[in-house]
C-alpha cells in the first residue's frame, strides 16, 4: 500500500508543494471539486489546469489533506494472483510447518541481495511472517519498501505487501502467489523458487522435477478458449460458490498463421482486438466452437457472484484472467495471472472492516486459483 509517512495533523502543504500534490494522477477533478465545494467555492470549469492554481493559493485543513492523501490508493495496491504451481514431494517430506519455519524462514531476508536492493530501489522490511492456517495450509507474508525519488515528495517512499500460500494434499504442494506491486511479484516468485530449491537440496524432490504452472503454451488456441469459458461457467465453478454473470472483456487476435474463415476475415492483420461490454460470451465467434482454433486469446474479464459459506459472506466480483507476459512480449511461457482490482464487494454482511475486506479478497482469489487448477487437471492435462 502506498505510504506517505506524512502526518496530516503535523504538516500541511502550501504553495508549490500543494500544487505538486494536486497534480498527481491519483488526485482527480472530482477530488478537487469535493474539497472546494466544502469551502463554498464552485468552478464552472473543473479542469485541473484551472482549479489547481486556486487551491494552491490557499491552505488545506488537516482533514482536507488527509482526504487527498487517502486518494493514493493506486492500481498497485490491489491484490493480484501471480499464479499457482504444484510440486510433487516424496514420502520423506513429513511436515509443511516444520519445513517452512526451519528451512525457509531463515533465508527470507537474504532473498534480495544488497546489490539488487540498491539497483532496484526496494528492500524487504521487518521479518517476513509465517502464519499457520491449518497443519497443511501455511502462508508466508512480507512487506517491501520502495524508494522512487522521481515521484512526488508525498509518495517517494511506498510499502507493498505480498503472500505465498502453501497447501499440502497427499504428496502435492501447491504454492499460490499473491502480490501488489511488480517488486512484490518478484519476491513471491523468489519465495516459491526458494521452496523448490530447498526441497531438492533436502532430497524431497528429484532434480529433474520442476514446479508445474499453468502457462500460455499449455493450450492450443481452441483449448485456451475452452479453459477460460469453463472458468466463467461450469459445474466446478458453481460447486466452488462462483457463479459467472457475464463476460465484460475479451482481448485476442486472429491467428494469421492460418487462413481465417470468411466470417473472421475482418480480424486479418489486426494485432490486438478488445471487446468490451456486457455478455461478450454471446458473441458469435465465442459461441461457435468451430471458430476457436483461429483465435489467440490472452485475457478475459468476467463478473461473478460469489459465496464463502464458512464465513457467511456473499458478494460480487469482477475477475481479470490475464496471460500478461504474453500480451507484453508474446512469451509463450506466460503464466496465467488473476486479479480483482477493487471490484470485490460483499453484499452480505454489508459492513466489513478494512482487514475483513482484504481477507475476503484474498479468499476469493484463492478460490479462483483452486478452480483454475481443478479445471485444468480434470479437462486439459495430458494423460
Amino acid at each position: 500500500m502506498a505510504n506517505t509517512k506524512v502526518d496530516p495533523n503535523s504538516f500541511v502543504p502550501q504553495g508549490s508543494m500543494l500544487q505538486e500534490l494536486l497534480s498527481q494522477p491519483y488526485i482527480t477533478e472530482a477530488d478537487i471539486r469535493a474539497v472546494s465545494r466544502k469551502r463554498g467555492v464552485f468552478f464552472r470549469d473543473h479542469d485541473k489546469i484551472k482549479t489547481i492554481p486556486v487551491l494552491a493559493c490557499t491552505l488545506l485543513s488537516p482533514a482536507e489533506f488527509q482526504l487527498l492523501v487517502e486518494r493514493q490508493s493506486v492500481k498497485e495496491d490491489h491484490l493480484k494472483s501471480a499464479g499457482s504451481g504444484q510440486i510433487i514431494v516424496n514420502e520423506e517430506f513429513k511436515d509443511l510447518s516444520d519445513f517452512l519455519y526451519n528451512e525457509i524462514k531463515p533465508k527470507l531476508n537474504s532473498l534480495i541481495s544488497k546489490e539488487e536492493a540498491l539497483r532496484n530501489n526496494y528492500k524487504i522490511i521487518n521479518i517476513p511472517r509465517i502464519n499457520t492456517i491449518t497443519d497443511n495450509e501455511i502462508e508466508v507474508d512480507f512487506t517491501i519498501e520502495r524508494s522512487n525519488l522521481t515521484k512526488s515528495w508525498v509518495n517517494h517512499k511506498s510499502t507493498f505487501t505480498g503472500t505465498v500460500n502453501f497447501k499440502k494434499a497427499a504428496n502435492q504442494i501447491t504454492a499460490s502467489r499473491f502480490y501488489t506491486s511488480e517488486e512484490t511479484k518478484t519476491v513471491v516468485n523468489k519465495i516459491a523458487s526458494l521452496f523448490e530449491k530447498t526441497c531438492k537440496e533436502k532430497k524431497y524432490v528429484r532434480e529433474d522435477v520442476y514446479e508445474k504452472r499453468i502457462r500460455f503454451d499449455d493450450f492450443s488456441n481452441e483449448k485456451r478458449i475452452q479453459f477460460l469459458l469453463k472458468l466463467f461457467n461450469s459445474d466446478e465453478a458453481r460447486a466452488s460458490g462462483l457463479e459467472g454473470k457475464d463476460i465484460a472483456d475479451f482481448e485476442f487476435c486472429g491467428d494469421t498463421r492460418m487462413t481465417l474463415p470468411d466470417n473472421l476475415e475482418w480480424m486479418d492483420n489486426k494485432e490486438k482486438l478488445i471487446f468490451k461490454g456486457k455478455r461478450i460470451e454471446t458473441t458469435f465467434f465465442l459461441q461457435e466452437p468451430s471458430y476457436h482454433p483461429y483465435l489467440i486469446v490472452w485475457r478475459m474479464i468476467a463478473n461473478y457472484n460469489f459465496k464463502i459459506p464458512e464465513k457467511g459472506v456473499t458478494g460480487t466480483a469482477k475477475i481479470d484472467f490475464y496471460f500478461s507476459e504474453y500480451a507484453k512480449d508474446q512469451s509463450s511461457k506466460a503464466p496465467l495471472e488473476i486479479s480483482s482490482g477493487s471490484s470485490i464487494e460483499a453484499t452480505s454482511p454489508a459492513i466489513l472492516t478494512t482487514s475483513q475486506k482484504e481477507q475476503i479478497k484474498k479468499q476469493v482469489l484463492i478460490k479462483f486459483e483452486d478452480l483454475k487448477n481443478q479445471i485444468y487437471d480434470k479437462y486439459f492435462i495430458t494423460k
